[in-house]
């Protein structure tokens, strides 16, 4: 639910169907904009087909990452985190898309309460998650003495802050959530002006803290990363050089969740700023109607994307699935030995023989949480090259 403004009357304008959005206000001389029948059809579809395919594009990653050994690393972790806030935000689908045919809330202010703090959680949780990851293959790619650090232990305890955070960030939403005989709404209280004073201030509120600080933390560390990357040519060793692209397909995996994120997000924001920016100079159009519209399609569809990147782009995801359905899991245990040591051995003896002075500076493998070789490092402790098992 978000609110608009009638130049005549100046009262907050409720819009039907968008109860799923936290930023509105309600007033004593509230009126509905009336939604054509083809609008709710459009739109109980987009809510049905991300709900089934979500749920099951996000159940499977889940079930990969938790059926899988080999696969609970710490940069899965991140994945696993963001699987399961998408999964739960998709099982209040239905609560919004029997209000969308019914017009009107049926359920009662507990699940009212649940609704609006699911669609929360999944907004803070989510882009917190893919700050977290985005730091992940900061320190993956940039700074080997922070590697001890990446474990699978402390990429739980991240993802438990990122919820905690999350819920207290939140927590307006649940103190003000209220349902009448056709809403479920955040009602700020107040009269008219104090009532759309509030619900500009929370716009501000959960659009900086929930997006664009976030977004700006993100993209901070991937031009850290790029910049890193372009600093150093690539190796002569072949293996290293494989280890290499393996740590980039994962980067370039997070880097497509992330801009994944932001293009699904991003009008759903830039709507919320809009509003704001008008004030009350702002009036109902079926034009605006129809972007809000587009914006919310998107950032549902959204919670169904992630999956089909894993897809697309993991081998070890396709492989984990495949395991998964033949009861075959991927084996390795966690923290053990290097899965190719022989290749690791080669790597040193090639590095070491190099004619380059630099390069006969002793030379030190790197174990990422999972086993395997993670970074080969020259003897001046400057990560050259890296490597990731992640999904």
């Amino acid at each position: 639910m978000t609110y608009l403004y009638d130049n005549r009357t100046l009262n907050a304008t409720r819009i039907m169907n968008t109860t799923d959005l936290p930023n509105f206000t309600t007033t004593n001389e509230t009126y509905f904009v009336y939604h054509p029948p083809a609008s709710d059809i459009i739109m109980v579809a987009i809510y049905v087909a991300v709900m089934v395919f979500g749920l099951i594009g996000n159940g499977l990653a889940i079930s990969v990452v938790l059926y899988n050994p080999s696969m609970k690393t710490a940069s899965n972790i991140f994945i696993l985190n963001l699987a399961l806030s998408d999964f739960l935000f998709l099982l209040s689908l239905p609560l919004t898309v029997t209000f969308t045919l019914e017009r009107q809330w049926i359920f009662g202010p507990v699940l009212c309460k649940i609704h609006l703090g699911l669609f929360g959680i999944n907004q803070f949780s989510g882009v917190y998650t893919l700050l977290l990851m985005s730091i992940d293959r900061y320190v993956a790619v940039c700074q080997n003495s922070l590697q001890k650090y990446r474990t699978v232990r402390n990429s739980v305890l991240a993802c438990s802050m990122a919820w905690g955070f999350a819920i207290a960030l939140i927590f307006p939403i649940l103190l003000y959530a209220r349902n009448d005989d056709t809403q479920c709404f955040v009602n700020w209280g107040g009269g008219v002006e104090q009532s759309v004073a509030s619900a500009q201030t929370f716009t501000i509120y959960s659009s900086s803290l929930g997006f664009f600080i976030p977004i700006l933390g993100i993209c901070v560390f991937y031009a850290l990363i790029i910049i890193r990357l372009k600093a150093h040519k690539a190796p002569t060793a072949s293996t290293i050089d494989s280890n290499r692209k393996r740590t980039r397909r994962v980067t370039v995996l997070v880097l497509s969740i992330i801009s994944a994120y932001v293009t699904c997000w991003l009008p759903y924001w830039s709507v919320q700023i809009y509003i704001l920016a008008q004030g009350p100079r702002l009036a109902y159009s079926r034009t605006l109607y129809a972007i809000y519209q587009v914006a919310t399609a998107l950032y549902n569809i959204n919670s169904t994307l992630n999956p089909i990147l894993y897809g697309f782009l993991s081998e070890s995801f396709r492989a984990g699935i495949i395991g998964m359905l033949t009861c075959n899991p991927i084996s390795g245990r966690q923290g053990t030995r290097p899965r190719h040591p022989e290749k690791i051995h080669s790597v040193r003896k090639s590095l070491q023989s190099s004619g380059n002075k630099s390069d006969k500076a002793a030379v030190s493998v790197h174990l990422d949480s999972d086993g395997t070789a993670a970074e080969c490092l020259l003897g001046n402790g400057d990560k050259k090259y890296g490597t990731d098992t992640e999904m």
